[in-house]
C-alpha cells in the first residue's frame, strides 16, 4: 500500500494563487462544501478564543489612571501652557544667540 504524499499549506496555497479568477471561485465553493460535510471541524473547536491570563496594559492603565485623585489638580496655580512654551522658546533662542556670537 502506497503512502499519500505529505502536501504543505504554503504550497498549497502558492498554487491557488496562480488560479484564473473563476477557478478560485470554484475553488473557494469546494472548500466550503467539504467543511460542511465534516462534523468534526466546527468553528468551536477549530478556533477556540483563549482568554489572556493577565488583562491587556490598555485596561491596566485605565484602571491605574481612574485611581488618581485630580481634584487637587484645578487648584495648582499652574501657567497657560502656550505662554510658557513661548517663554522655554525664547530662552533657549538666547542661549543659542549666545553660544554663537561667543563663537565669532
Amino acid at each position: 500500500m502506497l503512502a499519500e504524499p505529505v502536501v504543505h499549506f504554503e504550497d498549497v496555497l502558492a498554487l491557488a494563487y496562480r488560479l484564473s479568477p473563476l477557478d478560485k471561485i470554484k475553488l473557494v465553493k469546494r472548500m466550503a462544501d467539504a467543511l460542511e460535510q465534516e462534523p468534526a471541524l466546527t468553528t468551536s473547536s477549530v478556533i477556540a478564543p483563549t482568554q489572556p491570563s493577565e488583562p491587556h496594559w490598555g485596561q491596566q492603565l485605565i484602571a491605574l489612571l481612574d485611581t488618581f485623585e485630580t481634584n487637587d489638580w484645578q487648584a495648582i496655580d499652574m501657567p497657560d501652557v502656550l505662554e510658557w512654551l513661548k517663554e522655554q522658546r525664547a530662552q533657549q533662542d538666547q542661549k543659542r544667540r549666545i553660544f554663537w556670537e561667543g563663537m565669532e
